[in-house]
């Protein structure tokens, strides 16, 4: 046999280690059912039943990859186990797999081995078993599996929400992100390359030293702004509270803007009719905002592709039902978009600030226009408001009750059927004393959340009367079901109340004389199950808890990667441009320094060209679903 490679000895170790993680509950159940299956042969004759049960239990490890193969060999193993009746090891081995494929949502084959249960209880029942001790038995286990693998399979199910909510997390927060970015930055630096690409133009007429002027304070204003911008998202984005990200304190006035559109339109030598209709400051601010974001991108894209003879139109009409804006770009045939200039990312965000609201954003393209049409609806008004808070109080209660009952909705239901058993003991045994207390002793669950200590002193004495006086009412099942509550909140003293009282209970009964041995097997099942749920709960609360924590620490980590390539690559360009416009404009005067002058419009351009094709990049990037590295450079072009 030639020796193995040494590098695949060095990895067996971490390869048996993943196979043992992956496969460790499986592991277990297969070595205690080989152990349950090997002891009888150890002080009796060897036979076919324990040969059958050394080989059975290894299809436990079949159930990941072939479970419906692993469900027959068990079931025909487990059947056999219970004709034959020493086969200890193969029923334990049915049991683990119920459990298993439960838990695994493989119902199907499940049902397979409990019919084979069946089918081998009727067959040892026909060779004239006795079946009372043995049918109890197999009942309890196969209860006590499902009682165990049921809240496991719900818990799994958590875990997975809280994955999948973590992932749409990081998703949501990446498209906020980039919309915020497009909104704040993208529009900016493209205006500013616009307007020293225009300044450039006239840069040789000495007549027009007042627009070139004009148009350096445009871009010193507005890289100041950007630049101000960019600081506080950056700020916004380090803090580890989920704080909007909307870099504007307050709410933008819209008469304004519309007055700031007119007025970017006219500098850049463009044509434009802008009017509105209604109130505008019926509007909330999350509405103002949308409207404040949409005008400023249609007029961004005015600017870089409108026809300089053309006549640019934006209409914005509120009613008292929707707010509809409605822009007119009249193209270019001279005015081809560049890849540093234009995306349809702007466009996008529009469309998921719209739909986010409930409103709806529709664009026509064609070769000689562009149309957006913006329709929101409004929030109810502040009368409808009003009216909802002057509702009556027992609306509020009524909604706040609801509300109780939906987060503890697991503590309502066993509340409901431990009363619903107690009221059937009262009907079948009358009003004594003991129906009476397993009426009132269940709605102790209720207090667990608020007043532990308060809830377990009424079940602990409750659990005492229940098993002194031998009585299963409403009240058992209450104290069995809170010691389970109790010790998946991790209340273990309140816990250990409750089953000390039930041993107290347990010994008066033996004093007055009350067989046990049933009672005691019954009790001890049944806190079993208990111990079993609560812990696969408390694991499983834990495993939440860690995905919750994992998903917050990547909020945060997230936030502080894009903050990080923010200030590499738009920070640094931003404050250039500002101080490469100041040079120039210090040198406006000075006819001897033209080349200066152009020389830093040159700068300002380059600088906010690639500013601008680094931002789009980014932006693409945390549009993108998958975990692509924010790096904003793209390859060097051919």
């Amino acid at each position: 046999m030639p020796p193995l490679p040494s590098p695949a000895l060095s990895v067996a170790p971490s390869r048996l280690g993943a196979v043992w993680r992956a496969y460790r509950e499986l592991s277990i159940f297969t070595a205690f059912s080989l152990a349950f299956s090997a002891m009888p042969a150890l002080f009796q004759e060897f036979a076919v039943t324990d040969a059958v049960g050394l080989v059975v239990p290894w299809a436990l490890l079949l159930i990941p990859r072939h479970p419906l193969a692993a469900a027959l060999v068990l079931a025909a193993g487990t059947a056999h186990g219970i004709v034959d009746a020493k086969g200890p090891g193969l029923v334990m081995a049915g049991y683990f797999a119920t459990y298993v494929l439960v838990r695994r949502g493989r119902y199907r084959q499940a049902v397979v081995i409990v019919v084979a249960m069946v089918a081998g209880n009727l067959l040892a029942w026909h060779a004239g078993t006795k079946m009372d001790d043995l049918l109890i038995s197999q009942v309890l286990w196969i209860v006590i599996c499902l009682g165990i693998a049921s809240p496991l399979r719900l818990a799994d199910a958590n875990v997975s929400r809280a994955q999948a909510a973590h992932a749409q997390a990081l998703r949501d927060q990446r498209a906020l992100i980039a919309r915020e970015l497009h909104d704040t930055l993208a529009r900016a630096n493209t205006q500013i390359v616009l307007r020293a690409q225009q300044a450039q133009t006239q840069l040789n007429n000495p007549n027009h030293t007042n627009q070139i002027n004009t148009a350096l304070d445009d871009i010193i204003t507005t890289g100041h702004q950007s630049v101000l911008d960019l600081r506080t998202m950056l700020r916004l984005l380090r803090q580890d509270t989920d704080t909007s990200l909307n870099p504007t304190p307050p709410t933008p006035d819209l008469t304004t803007t519309l007055a700031q559109a007119r007025h970017t339109l006219h500098q850049a030598g463009l044509h434009a009719t802008v009017t509105h209709q209604g109130d505008p400051t019926r509007l909330t601010p999350t509405l103002t905002t949308t409207l404040t974001r949409i005008l400023d991108e249609c007029v961004a894209n005015m600017t870089k592709y409108a026809a300089p003879d053309a006549q640019c139109t934006i209409k914005l009409n509120i009613t008292d039902t929707t707010a509809e804006l409605h822009a007119i770009n009249p193209l270019s045939d001279t005015r081809h978009p560049t890849p540093t200039t234009s995306s349809k990312l702007g466009i996008l965000g529009i469309q998921e600030r719209t739909h986010a609201l409930g409103g709806t954003t529709t664009t026509k393209h064609t070769n000689h226009q562009w149309i957006l049409h913006t329709t929101l609806p409004l929030t109810p008004t502040n009368k409808s408001r009003e009216h909802v808070l002057d509702a009556p109080g027992s609306r509020h209660r009524r909604g706040c009750t609801w509300n109780w009952l939906h987060a503890h909705w697991g503590l309502s239901l066993l509340t409901g059927i431990s009363f619903v058993i107690a009221v059937f003991n009262t009907v079948d045994a009358g009003i004594r004393f003991t129906t009476l207390v397993g009426l009132v002793v269940p709605w102790a669950l209720l207090l667990i959340p608020r007043n532990p200590w308060a809830a377990t002193i009424i079940l602990a004495l409750g659990a005492t009367h229940a098993t002194g006086s031998d009585q299963f009412t409403g009240t058992v099942i209450s104290t069995t079901a809170a010691t389970c509550i109790l010790l998946r909140r991790g209340r273990y003293r309140q816990a250990v109340v409750i089953v000390v009282a039930m041993v107290a209970g347990n010994l008066l009964a033996w004093h007055a004389g009350t067989k046990m041995d049933d009672l005691l097997i019954s009790q001890v099942l049944w806190l079993v199950l208990c111990l079993g749920t609560a812990s696969a709960l408390r694991l499983a609360d834990a495993n939440v808890s860690r995905a919750q924590a994992a998903h917050a620490q990547a909020l945060r980590d997230q936030r502080a990667l894009i903050a990080r390539e923010l200030h590499d690559t738009l920070a640094r360009a931003n404050t250039q441009i500002v101080l490469r416009a100041q040079q120039a404009q210090t040198q406006l005067n000075n006819p001897n320094h033209t080349n200066q002058i152009n020389t830093a419009l040159d700068d300002i351009i380059t600088t906010g060209h690639q500013s601008v094709l680094d931002l789009r990049t980014m932006l693409r990037l945390l549009r993108q679903d998958t975990d692509t590295p924010l790096e904003p450079t793209p390859p060097a072009p051919t």
